[in-house]
């Protein structure tokens, strides 16, 4: 399947959201408010389309498709590896890697299934997940929350991204690859679903809330299964942050339609081809900066800097070298591992 210019713009957003949930200076307008949760959860989306993509040269062929497991089983084993090492910056950002492998392990079960079924599994993830989700969190961190790092449990329940509920994102990304996401009607119609997603996600979530009294001083377990504020990953989040994400999805795809626009954004494109490096790169430059770079922010600057910084350093390393640093290097280490060569007879 050849690479959709509109995807890797959806990956430069995502990972621009994060930038600016991270490090963004508010500045009363409340406008940084549309990255918190959902560039993440945009992120994970697109996880999905990438799975697609590895498997779009054997699929639907279901064998085929299985002989592809170990491979992507790999990927998530180094993501997760990569993950907990990261942790140790000790940035006040909580890293999404570990979860995003563990995430890409609980999809492989469903990489030969059709476009209708993937969508359906993910809308039974949306519903049955996050009370199951809530529940270990409340007995794990004493509130139905995000709450500390414990191995293993954090990266599927407890945690900020909580991969059992988060599922439901990397199934929908994996069934819109099945789709021909190249026709302009297939564009169109993504983004009259996603708005549609958006107003029934989030609000249905916040009128639910509001008759419920809203959320006091803490988060119940009643409140948190409908709840819509970032991370609580209530079914309604869920479904409004799918609908986010298809309406990102669909505009980038509709920008990106033709060669001028293609080259239009090129710079941007080129972020979002190596988003795993700038996420790392971002991790790093936090990290550098202290912590209060991401708890009491003193103006814009840092945030400008990361952004300009990462658009020229993808444009001039895609240009020169192609496939970013750590993409190549995680597409090597998750390679097949080749047959040995039989003897020839002497």
């Amino acid at each position: 399947m050849p690479r959709l210019a509109g995807i890797d713009l959806a990956r430069a957003i995502a990972i621009g959201g994060m930038f600016v949930a991270h490090l963004a200076k508010e500045d009363g307008g409340g406008w940084w408010w549309l990255a918190d949760g959902r560039s993440s959860a945009l992120f994970a989306l697109l996880a999905g389309c990438g799975l697609g993509f590895m498997t779009a040269r054997v699929y639907p062929d279901r064998e085929k498709v299985r002989q592809e497991y170990p491979r992507i089983l790999r990927r998530a084993l180094w993501l997760g590896a990569a993950g907990v090492l990261l942790m140790f910056l000790q940035t006040p950002v909580v890293v999404i890697l570990s979860s995003y492998a563990v995430m890409f392990a609980l999809t492989v079960p469903f990489l030969h299934l059709r476009p209708g079924a993937l969508f359906g599994c993910a809308a039974a993830v949306a519903c049955v997940a996050p009370p199951i989700v809530q529940a270990i969190r409340l007995l794990v961190n004493g509130a139905p929350e995000p709450g500390m790092w414990i191995p293993g449990i954090f990266e599927l329940a407890s945690g900020y991204y909580p991969a059992l509920s988060w599922l439901a994102y990397s199934l929908t990304g994996l069934a819109l690859v099945r789709l021909r996401l190249n026709r302009y009607h297939v564009q169109a119609l993504l983004l009259l679903c996603g708005a549609a997603l958006c107003v029934v996600g989030y609000g249905g979530g916040a009128q639910l809330a509001a008759m419920m009294g809203g959320r006091g001083p803490e988060l119940t377990y009643a409140m948190s299964l409908v709840s819509v504020e970032p991370h609580t990953d209530s079914g309604f989040e869920i479904l409004g942050n799918i609908g986010a994400s298809l309406v990102v999805i669909a505009l980038s795809l509709l920008l990106t339609r033709n060669l001028l626009q293609q080259l239009f954004w090129y710079p941007v494109t080129a972020a979002g081809s190596m988003s795993l490096t700038l996420y790392v790169a971002h991790l790093f430059y936090i990290a550098a900066l202290g912590p209060d770079a991401v708890w009491r922010p003193t103006s814009q600057g840092p945030l400008v800097w990361l952004i300009v910084g990462s658009l020229v350093f993808a444009t001039t390393w895609k240009l020169t070298l192609g496939k970013g640093p750590l993409e190549r290097g995680l597409a090597r280490l998750s390679a097949p591992t080749p047959l040995p060569r039989a003897r020839t007879p002497e």
